[in-house]
Parts: structure tokens; sequence; C-alpha cells
């Protein structure tokens, strides 16, 4: 069992292998409604640059393009596997995927974008401080950052998380935010039922921060 749990920590923060497109559609579709409220918590309008991090099977980005068709999206991810189905899922000219390391550098110019979004990676980032700097860095002066994620009491608790999986509360987060150099940090906090990863229906909280 423990085994089986390490395996799919690892192949939830980078699908790969044969099991890669089943892991990216059951991410997916745990994941949705709180991608959706991430979302829309950016109040996305027309014509901007919008960078995600950690974009799965971009399943989802028919979602975000709905809310603004004219919008120029960028996503990075650290798995192959996923930039690859990603883009057979997305075969539009406004939407771009690239592969990155995963050290929490972006490889974008200053001032690039006007929002970033992410989910459920912050878990797997290997310097939290460094990976928010970065994305403070490519926003524009009044860019915004949403991103949604367990709650610290609920995710370190649950059976697959005990490997490669680090969590953090409200007030930790908030110290890393303003020290990257964003000035406003509100959160919005959700309870939704799901099918967690092991199968087991549960009542999950997550949050999703506002900053910028």
């Amino acid at each position: 069992m423990e085994n089986n749990m390490n395996e799919l920590a690892r192949q939830l923060r980078c699908p790969s292998g044969p099991y890669a497109r089943e892991v990216g559609d059951n991410m997916f579709q745990s994941n949705f409604n709180m991608i959706r409220k991430t979302i829309d918590g950016l109040n996305i309008t027309e014509n901007e640059q919008i960078l995600e991090i950690g974009f799965g099977n971009g399943k989802h980005l028919s979602y975000l393009l709905y809310r603004a068709p004219q919008l120029s999206y960028r996503g990075v991810d650290i798995s192959e596997a996923m930039v690859q189905e990603a883009s057979e899922n997305n075969p539009s000219e406004n939407v771009h995927f690239s592969l990155t390391d995963g050290s929490g550098k972006l490889d974008f110019p200053d001032e690039t974008f006007d929002a970033c979004f992410t989910v459920n990676t912050l878990y797997f980032w290997p310097d939290v401080p460094l990976q928010l700097k970065e994305i403070r860095r490519v926003l524009k002066p009044f860019g915004k950052f949403t991103m949604g994620f367990i709650e610290q009491e609920f995710g370190r608790h649950l059976p697959f998380t005990q490997t490669g999986f680090t969590f953090y509360g409200k007030e930790e987060l908030s110290r890393y935010l303003l020290s990257a150099g964003f000035d406003e940090v509100s959160y919005e906090d959700f309870t939704e039922e799901v099918l967690s990863k092991d199968g087991q229906a549960v009542v999950r909280p997550f949050s999703v921060v506002r900053a910028g």
C-alpha cells in the first residue's frame, strides 16, 4: 500500500509513463471546480496575456477561453506527457504550452503577463519564495495572481500526501506573497464533495488566494 501511495504522489506531481493520460483525466475531473473558482478570481477581460503554471491535460482551457475569447495564453508544466496532452486538446493559435524544469524560474521577460493562475501546484514547489518572486516579476505592475490550494490541515492527513507534498497555512503563504512584492492578499474559502485520489468520497476544503 505504501508503495502505491508513493507512486500516486509521484504521478500527481508529474504524470508520466503509460498512466499519464489517465492521471491527467482524473486530475481534471477532481480539480475542475477548484480551477473554475481560481479562474473566476482573476476577473479576466479580453486581450489579456495569461500565464498558467501546471496546466495538466489542459481540458479546462475551454472555460478560460469562454470567459475571454480574445486572450493570449501561455502555460508551463514539468510533465512532458501533459505538454503533449494539452497541446492535442487545445489546437488554438492563441494557446501555447511549454516544458519547465520546476525550479521556480520562469523563462519570460519582465512584465509580460496581465494575470497568472495555478491550481494544486504549491505543494510541489522546491522554492516557494523564488517561485512567487518570479511570478511577480513576469506580471505587469497591476497584474493579478490567483492560486487554488487545499487547506493545510486537510491535505497533510491524506494517505497519498505523506511523501513529496508540503502544505502551507494562510499566514505563512501571505508572508511569502508580501515578501515577493505583492501588495494586496485576500482569500476566499470553499468546500466541495469529491472523490479522493484513492477513491474515497470526501468533503474537501480549499482556498483561492488572490494577490496583486
